[in-house]
């Protein structure tokens, strides 16, 4: 961990004049580095997960995360045998190399219970924005300005309709490097 503090210390210090660069971008940065060195020091609770680790490797190598592509990775089978689990392992891993990271949890029953736009909203909130969307299609514009050309990570849990990635996770949308990972128990997308 001192190794990982001095690593920052050194990337804000050396050729970056702090004075020149407003006080709330330094603020900002120095934060964001700091939890991305704390959480990745932090205990997870895959340690006692049987065979976990060699998927993660697998879904890892399928992402590619050093490619400046936009890559959609899916991970398909039957109820209960841990899609979410792995990728929600896989997210808490990867989220900081990310400019926007959000986890959409229980995509299906949430789409059937309160509709595709409530989901829209939920990604609004995660980020914290301030805006309130009222209909899919002022959302499908909204969500697309946000990620235009920002690097994200956008995982969706349980998605069961193509309809559902169409208004939230649109391949058009991203900037370079994004990564969606969708977990299913439909192989037929």
């Amino acid at each position: 961990m001192k190794r990982n503090a001095k690593k920052a210390k050194t990337r804000f210090t050396n050729g970056d004049p702090l004075c020149r660069r407003n006080e709330a971008e330094v603020i900002r940065e120095i934060v964001e580095t700091v939890w991305n060195i704390v959480c990745s020091s932090l205990p997870s609770y895959d340690d006692n997960l049987v065979g976990i680790e060699s998927r993660m490797v697998k879904i890892n190598a399928l992402l590619e995360i050093e490619a400046d592509s936009i890559c959609f990775v899916g991970i398909w089978g039957m109820g209960g045998i841990g899609k979410t689990t792995l990728a929600r392992l896989v997210f808490e891993r990867i989220s900081g190399q990310f400019e926007i990271s959000c986890f959409l949890a229980n995509v299906r029953e949430i789409s059937e219970r309160k509709g595709i736009v409530s989901l829209q909203n939920d990604i609004l909130l995660h980020l914290n924005k301030g805006q309130k969307i009222y209909d899919e299609h002022c959302g499908k514009t909204i969500l697309n300005r946000l990620f235009r050309s920002k690097k994200v990570l956008l995982v969706v849990d349980d998605a069961n309709h193509v309809s559902q990635l169409e208004s939230l996770a649109s391949p058009k949308w991203f900037g370079a490097g994004s990564r969606v990972i969708i977990t299913t128990r439909n192989c037929t997308y």
